[in-house]
């Protein structure tokens, strides 16, 4: 007990030391720049339906503006502010202007899109019920299968922003194809993803190690969710894209898995109305983190248990995988490794040169540390 005790104190500490560095003089990663990013929402919605296709069409324009009601509303709008934040601290001051900061709100908008076409595709193929403690799209009367030609229109929505706000400007080709790199990038992710799940019948337990996690983390969550916002910001600068540094990269992508690290916890140890979305992943026969370190701790008796009931639809099933879980403690295991990371993540950014880097990365550890989905 006196361990678990100091354990988390020192937990508590490294974290209130994080708040105390990252949240100081950074108002781009503000509420209010929130706020900013909320309002520039009915533009996003008219440039949409009120182009050149859907204006002629305007049943499916009013079915595309509830598209992206429903699934752009709801969230923390992380990675939009985060595209806001990657121009102004690093941008030189002297050349910020509002009409850049504008474009970086409806940069940010896209990249939200982005997300959204990610999370509707995930949510259907995983059969998910929840997101953003609402049903998912395809769990609406009248969507279903539907789905599939709505994640279409949701990426033609996409391009037809960026043709309608940066056409004109120098960067615009850079532009749709980082999106479109994204979207490829995480469409792999999520095929290994898929190639990874666990069932008796392919007895593939094998591909449950770190190597594997760590490469499907950083296709299926690192890319959209740390390096594209960060180099859509970078956009909005001259030469930006020559800013960018190989340890930029590896930080976000560590951030990344410190993310992904805490949703495998959230769906099975965090309450849905907590997390937002409902967890299946023992279900579903997912490679997680847990999963990979219950593994080889099991003993003989765990081992087949495991093997026998992971990757099961039944309940109950899922309920004795969970006490696997517990009896091996693998929260408490999972505590020890997320505080590690962290500290390592931690140190990485206070070794960066300038003080605009720390920042950057130092808020962006700050906004995405203990949050899922």
């Amino acid at each position: 007990m006196a361990f678990i005790l100091r354990k988390k104190l020192f937990f508590n500490n490294v974290r209130q030391y994080h708040k105390h560095l990252a949240f100081t003089d950074t108002p781009a990663f503000s509420v209010k720049n929130k706020e900013a990013i909320i309002k520039v929402f009915p533009e996003v919605v008219d440039t949409v339906c009120k182009g050149p296709t859907l204006s002629t069409q305007p049943t499916v324009a009013k079915w595309v503006k509830e598209i992206l009601k429903h699934i752009l509303t709801g969230g923390r709008l992380r990675r939009a502010n985060d595209v806001t934040a990657a121009y102004v601290m690093f941008e030189k001051q002297e050349n910020i202007t509002e009409e850049k900061i504008h474009s970086s709100y409806i940069l940010g908008w896209c990249a939200e899109m982005v997300c959204a076409h990610i999370f509707v595709t995930d949510d259907f193929m995983d059969s998910s019920t929840t997101r953003r403690n609402k049903l998912c799209w395809h769990r609406l009367p009248n969507v279903g299968i539907n789905v599939i030609n709505d994640t279409t229109l949701l990426h033609q929505a996409i391009l037809e922003i960026l043709e309608n706000k940066f056409r004109h400007t120098p960067k615009y080709i850079d532009i749709v194809k980082l999106v479109n790199e994204t979207l490829y990038f995480t469409a792999v992710g999520q095929q290994l993803d898929n190639l990874t799940v666990y069932s008796r019948q392919r007895n593939n337990l094998d591909c449950f190690n770190m190597k594997t996690y760590r490469n499907t983390v950083i296709y299926k969550t690192a890319y959209f969710t740390m390096r594209f916002p960060l180099l859509l910001g970078l956009m909005l600068i001259k030469d930006g894209q020559k800013q960018v540094k190989k340890e930029w990269i590896d930080i976000g992508f560590d951030i990344g898995e410190l993310f992904q690290l805490h949703n495998d916890y959230s769906d099975l140890y965090v309450k849905e109305i907590e997390s937002g979305k409902a967890g299946y992943d023992i279900q579903e026969g997912k490679l997680t983190w847990l999963a990979l370190t219950a593994v080889p701790r099991c003993n003989d008796q765990q081992l087949a248990a495991f093997k026998e009931f992971y990757g099961s639809p039944d309940p109950d099933h899922a309920k004795q995988v969970k006490q696997i879980y517990d009896d091996l403690k693998i929260p408490e295991l999972y505590e020890e490794y997320e505080s590690k990371l962290y500290k390592e993540i931690l140190n990485r950014i206070n070794a960066l040169p300038t003080e605009p880097e720390r920042k950057f990365f130092l808020n962006l550890l700050g906004e995405w540390y203990k949050h899922a989905y």
